[in-house]
C-alpha cells in the first residue's frame, strides 16, 4: 500500500526531522515506512506501517539523522511502543495514523503540527513537499538509496473524490500530486511504494514547516488519472497532543524499597509516570518526628537513595518526587516507613526501681527506663506483679502500658500503680521495656519490693 516519483535527491541535513522506519530479522534490516520526528521521543507514521507490532515492538527500529540510507551517519533507535489511532480503520484506510515513543530521545529538530485554526496552510493549490526513501519509478519496487523530496500541488477535495472514489473520505484525508499526461506517460509527480508513513509538509510563512500530511494510499503512483492520498495531519493534532505535549502525571505513586534501620540505605522508587519526553525526576528526602509531630529535611542533595544515620533514630522517612517537562511538572510522596531503629544485636533498655509512694487506696512505683543501646525510643513497657506468697514465673501481663511520645535520649521515669495491701506484703513486680528494636521483647526483670499497709503510718 506504501507508495517519490519524478523527485530529486535531497541535500544532506535539509529535512532533519525525517526518519525511516526499519524492520530487523534474521537477515538485516529493512526499510518499510517513513516518518516524522514530533518530540524528541516520538514520531509520527502512517498506521498501516506499524500496526502489526502493538503486540511487540522489538523488531522495530528508527533510523534519524540519515539522508543517505547505506551511509553511517545518523542514530539507530528502538521503539518502546506503538499507538495506532483507535479509529483506524484497514479497510476504509481511515484514521491512517499512529505514533511510536522511541527508547531514548533523539537531539534533533522537530516537526510542527498545524493547528486546528491553521487548515489553510494546506488549502487546495498550496504547495507541498513530500519526502520519502520508497520507489523512484513504477516499473521497480525498491527503496531509493538517497532521501528523496518533490514538490506537489494539494488537490480540490471534489477533484478527488471523483479520482479516488468512495473510499477517499476529506473529512481525514487530502490530495497531492501532479498526474502523468497519459496512461502511458511516467512524468506524474507522487509517492509511491517505500514512501507510506513520511510527511508532507507546507511552510507556514516564516520560515518553519508544517506537518500537512502522512502518505497513506494510492492505487497506483503518478498515475495519469488519480493522485496521491494522506492522512490529513491537523485533524489529529489535539490527539497527538495527549501523548506529544501532557504534563506529568503519576500512574503509580512513589514507593521505598530497604529496611529503616541505622546503617542501611533506602532508595526511593518513581512509580510510573506518564507525560511527554523528555522528563526531568527530581528526589527529595524527608523525616517526620512522633515526639514533635514536624516534617523536616532529611537530604540537601536530590537523590534516589538515602543513607541512615543515628539522627534518624525513632523517625519515619518518606521521600518526595517531582517530575517536570516542558508542559508542566507534578510531585508525590511516599508512604512513611516504620521508625527507623538500631540493629537488634544492641542491648535491651536498662530498668531500675526507684522508689514508691502510697497513698489511701494504692501505691505508686516508680522506675527508671533507660535506653543503653543509643539514642532509640523507648516503645512499649510492660508491667505486671503477684504476692510472694508461692513460686512465681513470669507470665503475659494482664494489661500493657503503650508510650506514645518518642522519648530519644532521654531517661524515662514509668509510673506501675499496684492496689494498696490491708497489711505490708511482699510483691514480685516483673517490667519488661521494649525500644524501637525490640530489643527487651523477651526479657523481664524482677523486683522484690515490700509495700507497707493501709495502716501503715509513714
Amino acid at each position: 500500500m506504501a507508495r517519490v516519483i519524478n523527485g530529486s535527491d535531497a541535500d544532506e541535513g535539509e529535512w532533519p526531522w525525517m526518519v525511516a522506519l526499519l524492520k530487523e530479522n534474521s537477515r538485516g534490516l529493512w526499510h518499510i515506512c517513513g516518518g516524522a520526528l514530533i518530540g524528541s521521543q516520538y514520531v509520527v507514521t502512517a498506521a498501516h506501517c506499524v500496526a502489526d507490532f502493538t503486540a511487540d515492538t522489538s523488531p522495530l527500529k528508527v533510523l534519524a539523522g540519515r539522508t543517505r540510507l547505506s551511509s553511517n551517519a545518523g542514530i539507530l533507535v528502538g521503539v518502546n511502543s506503538v499507538v495506532v489511532h483507535p479509529g483506524y480503520n484497514p479497510t476504509t484506510i481511515a484514521n491512517d495514523i499512529a505514533l511510536l515513543t522511541l527508547s531514548r530521545p533523539i537531539n534533533l529538530p522537530l516537526l510542527s503540527l498545524i493547528g486546528s485554526q491553521e487548515q489553510y496552510l494546506a488549502s487546495p493549490g498550496s504547495q507541498a513537499y513530500v519526502l520519502g526513501w520508497g520507489s523512484t519509478s513504477t516499473k521497480l519496487i525498491a527503496p531509493a538509496d538517497m532521501l528523496q523530496e518533490a514538490l506537489v500541488p494539494i488537490i480540490p477535495n471534489g477533484d478527488c473524490r471523483a479520482a479516488m472514489g468512495p473510499l477517499f473520505n476529506p473529512e481525514v484525508m487530502l490530495c497531492a500530486g501532479i498526474q502523468s499526461s497519459h496512461p502511458y506517460a511516467d512524468n506524474g509527480i507522487d509517492s509511491c511504494y517505500g514512501d507510506s508513513g513520511g510527511p508532507l509538509v507546507v511552510p507556514d510563512g516564516t520560515g518553519v514547516w508544517r506537518l500537512a500530511g502522512i502518505v497513506s494510499w494510492g492505487y497506483a503512483c503518478a498515475a495519469w488519472d488519480g493522485w496521491g492520498v494522506y492522512t490529513r495531519a491537523s485533524v489529529y493534532t489535539s490527539w497527538l497532543s495527549l501523548f506529544t505535549s501532557a504534563p506529568p502525571s503519576f500512574l503509580q505513586k512513589p514507593s521505598i524499597s530497604g529496611r529503616a534501620i541505622v546503617g542501611r540505605r533506602l532508595k526511593c522508587l518513581p512509580g510510573r509516570i506518564s507525560g511527554v519526553m523528555p522528563m526531568q525526576v527530581s528526589y527529595a528526602w524527608y523525616s517526620y518526628d512522633p515526639k514533635s509531630g514536624l516534617d523536616s529535611l532529611a537530604s540537601h542533595i536530590s537523590t534516589d537513595s538515602l543513607l541512615l544515620t543515628s539522627e534518624f533514630l525513632g523517625k519515619g522517612i518518606y521521600c518526595s518526587v517531582t517530575a517536570s517537562n516542558a508542559t508542566g511538572k507534578a510531585s508525590a510522596q511516599s508512604k512513611r516507613t516504620r521508625l527507623v531503629r538500631n540493629n537488634r544485636d544492641t542491648v535491651p533498655p536498662k530498668v531500675t526501681f526507684r522508689g514508691s509512694l502510697c497513698s489511701v487506696d494504692r501505691c505508686d512505683l516508680f522506675f527508671l527506663i533507660r535506653d543503653e543501646s543509643g539514642p532509640a525510643t523507648i516503645k512499649y513497657v510492660y508491667g505486671f506483679y503477684q504476692k510472694m506468697t508461692s513460686s512465681i514465673q513470669p507470665q503475659r501481663p494482664p494489661h500493657r502500658s503503650l508510650l506514645i511520645k518518642a522519648l530519644p535520649r532521654e531517661d524515662f521515669t514509668w509510673v506501675f500503680s499496684v492496689p494498696q495491701p490491708q497489711r505490708t506484703t511482699r510483691f514480685a513486680v516483673y517490667v519488661r521495656a521494649v525500644d524501637l528494636n525490640r530489643n527487651g521483647a523477651r526479657l523481664w526483670r524482677r523486683f522484690r519490693i515490700s509495700l507497707p499497709g493501709k495502716n501503715h503510718h509513714t
